[in-house]
């Protein structure tokens, strides 16, 4: 027998002794132990520690616009963003065109309220955001019906459109305030030689208050300038004053989405045709138009907004109640210019 047969040996042997055999049983159960408890924590963790899943939450935003209207989805993005980087996977967001724009008849808002109605039936969410005076109208008179208790946040909507002691207490949101006289500043101060000035706008009543809100904005302006009032014409006229406006000229495009003769548009598209027919620069208020013809101005971002009401939304949906929060105005916007 070779020494390492003697180890072999010796070795079988010792397994065979009892206390090795008592000690080899112990050690298999710890590893059983070891290896079953853990199973058995994790099938076991909601009755044994009470945990529940973290409850969803949802958010719906209803914006004005029809969907081929490239603004809500900027709202959107904004709102997904911050949902998104700080981790409120919990929180669903969904997304409904009013298109209250276009149909402004009572047929046509009964229609909207039955869908509605019939779409949220069983999921009812837990917090609106009406982006714009119009879809804010449109909650205010039929929310209470279609979303009883349900807290609405406004958002985009101009300081002369609401009566903030009349909102109630379950309707709070931010109060928009385009920078119609700094924009009006900022040109001058680039074409200092400037004399006329045309104000473009829709037909539509959206384009026409925001016109009237621009005009008296623009009111200490007027022993410097002579303002040309272009608001609410057919676009092939607009086209046509707009090419052939009096040297030293600026435009100051506000939106047109509807012209005279009732032809629609989204922004963009109007602020392309306008820029690219004028024979002068033309700035405007909304960064939707930066990249459409315009040069720039203090320009106002749907995504950036987007992004400031969800963090009020998140607020509320953690507790804090909407008649808590007194609706404020955004913060001042940035010059933006197209270096084209």
């Amino acid at each position: 027998m070779t020494p390492n047969d003697s180890f072999i040996e010796s070795d079988n042997m010792a397994f065979m002794h009892p206390n090795f055999r008592r000690q080899g049983y112990h050690f298999v159960s710890i590893l059983l132990l070891f290896l079953i408890l853990p199973l058995w924590i994790l099938c076991s963790a909601t009755p044994l520690f009470g945990a529940q899943p973290s409850e969803h939450k949802k958010i719906l935003l209803l914006a004005s616009y029809h969907p081929s209207a490239p603004v809500g989805n900027l709202w959107r993005l904004g709102i997904r963003s911050i949902l998104e980087s700080e981790g409120h996977s919990n929180v669903d967001l969904d997304i409904e065109y009013l298109d209250v724009l276009r149909f402004r008849d009572a047929r046509y808002a009964q229609l909207l309220t039955d869908l509605l109605r019939h779409k949220y039936a069983t999921s009812q969410p837990d917090l609106v955001v009406a982006v714009y005076n119009t879809a804010l109208d449109f909650m205010r008179t039929h929310g209470p019906e279609l979303f009883p208790g349900v807290p609405v946040v406004f958002a985009g909507v101009e300081e002369k459109f609401i009566d903030i002691g009349k909102l109630g207490p379950n309707i709070t949101g931010m109060i928009s305030a385009p920078n119609y006289s700094e924009t009006l500043d900022l040109a001058l101060r680039l074409h200092p030689d400037t004399q006329h000035v045309a104000v473009v706008s829709g037909a539509g009543k959206i384009g026409r208050t925001w016109s009237m809100n621009a005009m008296q904005a623009f009111q200490p302006y007027g022993d410097r300038v002579d303002f040309i009032d272009l608001t609410g014409l057919p676009m092939p006229t607009i086209l046509e004053k707009v090419a052939n406006l009096p040297h030293r000229s600026l435009v100051m495009y506000i939106t047109l989405l509807e012209d005279g003769a009732g032809n629609k548009f989204t922004a963009p598209q109007s602020a392309f045709q306008i820029s690219r027919a004028a024979n002068a620069p033309v700035y405007s208020f909304w960064d939707l138009m930066l990249g459409h013809g315009i040069v720039g101005g203090y320009l106002s971002s749907a995504e950036e907004k987007g992004k400031a009401i969800a963090a009020l939304a998140l607020r509320i949906l953690n507790g804090e109640q909407p008649s808590d929060i007194t609706p404020a105005k955004e913060g001042p916007l940035n010059a933006m210019f197209d270096w084209r």
